[in-house]
């Protein structure tokens, strides 16, 4: 929906499926910016918690003319993933 959905398909709402936090535990705002997520020993890191409480958002492109899009570089190995999740702290 976010890349090149015709308009057609957009309407009605979404819900949020996960919570947004930093490595220190901290919300990361939607409103906000990339460069408002602190640096966690070196890096900018996004915690997907689950959802304090449901929250819906209508289902439009803001910026229509602003191409979104994501790419996944890898997979940490497992003992990697684990150790990040040693260190970072639990949602405040």
């Amino acid at each position: 929906m976010a890349t090149d959905a015709p308009e057609e398909r957009f309407g009605g709402t979404v819900v949020g499926s996960f919570n947004l936090v930093d490595g220190y535990g901290k919300w990361i705002w939607n409103e906000g910016a990339p460069a408002d997520i602190p640096l966690f020993e070196g890096a900018r890191v996004v915690v997907l918690d689950p959802p304090p409480y449901q929250r819906s958002w209508n289902n439009i492109r803001r910026f229509p003319m602003m191409s979104a899009s994501l790419t996944v570089a890898g997979a940490l190995p497992p003992a990697e993933a684990a150790d990040w999740l040693d260190r970072i702290a639990p949602p405040a």
